[in-house]
């Protein structure tokens, strides 16, 4: 009788505030409480997946599909579930989530971002500070800085999930990939070549003479017939040799072997270490795979693993001595390439950051101020926040 009034009582309360609470099933307000829930309906076993309209269906389009997971491994579970029905049907799916589960999403079939972060360190905070506003020991200790810091991380590691890399997974995928967009930048630019003289015409002015309107249609025409020649000479001399040279080293991916990185074409000089990396690792194992491969095939599955290897090893010895030849021009070139239009790229940045502070001027001058009143009006509002943040975190509300 005592334990079953004793199961009645409400559990201790807590002596620390920690952001869980018991819930006790067995209790008599809880077995109440359960009286007014609805019975569920008849159960009705699942339809067969081959009877399914959605089974059924054809999905022509293939998507590239970016699933991002913040949490423990309990919610990254069931989205892993989610990406491979989507990459049975033909979709491309890659699932973005912290670095300790780029095991547990490879194992699936999936491909994987990580984005940084750490999952148990983001628990421990939440169940350390269950509110709104943290506890006073975590202002001490610094915790809701190291939380901003690991924040930021994610939210850029989400930010860059977004780019799907073209990777190469065989010669003719990759080729056809550095052809469309080929073709794709040269049909662009011959549609300038006509839309542009004639854009230039539209907008002449009345008081522009004929000659005037002519040489800007000129110029406008021989910009656009620049960029078709550049957008030929770059595909046919530096993207498609690189695209053979990384789609053929790819090729050991279609027979579930890993393909080492030998890191990103950033420059010229980064390009030359990757085509000589390349060309040193491609041709020692395309060479030492002709004898490796089957005496490991072998090992494993006798006669037909050996069948097996020598079909991997004459694979290997022709698509990587291959690709170590091509890549020791493709990838320097490619380096070479991004290192002529860095320049570029730069001064447009400094001439948009010189635009902006010729506006900070104008503004501020438009409105009768000086620099040494806008340098004392900056200090002011400085020295202001900081004696108001002073005052907050003393109070204990700052976050």
């Amino acid at each position: 009788m005592d334990a079953e009034l004793n199961q009645d009582e409400p559990p201790p309360a807590y002596t620390e505030i920690d952001g869980r609470i018991n819930i006790d099933l067995d209790s008599k307000i809880a077995r109440t409480l359960a009286s007014f829930v609805p019975e569920p309906p008849a159960y009705s076993p699942p339809l067969d997946p081959r009877q399914s309209p959605i089974a059924q269906k054809s999905w022509k389009i293939r998507l590239n599909i970016v699933i991002q997971v913040v949490g423990s491994r309990g919610d990254v579970q069931p989205f892993i579930a989610l990406g491979q029905e989507l990459q049975s049907y033909g979709h491309r799916v890659r699932i973005a989530t912290h670095d300790c589960f780029a095991s547990f999403v490879g194992a699936s079939n999936l491909e994987f971002y990580p984005i940084g972060g750490d999952p148990h360190d983001l628990m421990a905070y939440m169940v350390k500070n269950p509110g709104l506003i943290p506890s006073m020991s975590s202002l001490r200790a610094g915790d809701v800085q190291r939380k901003r810091t690991m924040v930021e991380q994610m939210l850029s590691g989400c930010w860059k999930s977004f780019t799907i890399t073209n990777e190469r997974w065989d010669p003719f995928t990759s080729m056809g990939s550095s052809g469309f967009s080929t073709i794709r930048g040269m049909v662009t630019s011959a549609g300038d070549m006509v839309a542009s003289p004639y854009s230039a015409v539209q907008k002449a002015s009345p008081e522009d003479s004929a000659s005037k309107t002519t040489r800007k249609a000129m110029a406008n025409f021989g910009k656009s017939f620049g960029k078709f020649n550049g957008r030929l000479f770059h595909g046919a001399i530096v993207d498609l040799p690189f695209a053979v040279a990384e789609g053929l080293r790819a090729v050991p991916k279609l027979y579930g072997e890993e393909v080492q990185s030998h890191g990103e074409v950033k420059d010229a000089a980064s390009g030359f270490s990757v085509g000589g990396k390349n060309f040193v690792q491609g041709m020692s194992d395309g060479i030492s795979g002709l004898f490796t491969k089957p005496m490991q095939g072998m090992k494993e599955e006798g006669a037909l693993g050996f069948a097996k290897g020598t079909g991997k090893g004459v694979l290997g010895l022709a698509t990587k001595t291959t690709s170590a030849a091509i890549g020791i021009v493709a990838y320097p070139g490619q380096g070479i390439s991004k290192s002529v239009i860095a320049p570029f790229k730069l001064m447009t940045r400094k001439a948009i950051m010189s635009q902006r502070l010729a506006e900070g001027e104008h503004m501020s001058s438009s409105e009768g101020l000086k620099n040494a009143d806008v340098l004392r009006k900056f200090e002011e509002l400085v020295t202001h926040a900081s004696k108001g943040r002073g005052a907050i975190e003393a109070s204990g509300y700052f976050v």
